[in-house]
């Protein structure tokens, strides 16, 4: 299928990290690129979840608003 895939997360936990997380779990096979938003812990939680299970995939990390350059590739 060719475009964009929006898909609300269903709130199980009360939580919103572990919704998204285990919901990444069950989807990361349908995901191509894995549009992030603001580098912050849980962020990060996120990227390197998807990319232990999706090692091919592709992260969008949108950092509008950084004051200061960094690389953010490893860490």
């Amino acid at each position: 299928m060719l475009g964009f895939w929006l898909e609300f997360i269903q709130k199980i936990y009360s939580d919103f990290e572990r919704d998204a997380l285990k919901w990444l779990r069950v989807h990361f096979k349908q995901i191509d690129i894995l549009n992030v938003f603001h580098y912050i812990e849980r962020s990060k939680r996120f990227i390197l979840l998807y990319k232990k299970l999706n090692p091919s995939g592709k992260v969008y990390l949108k950092l509008d608003g950084v004051n200061s350059p960094k690389n953010y590739e490893n860490t």
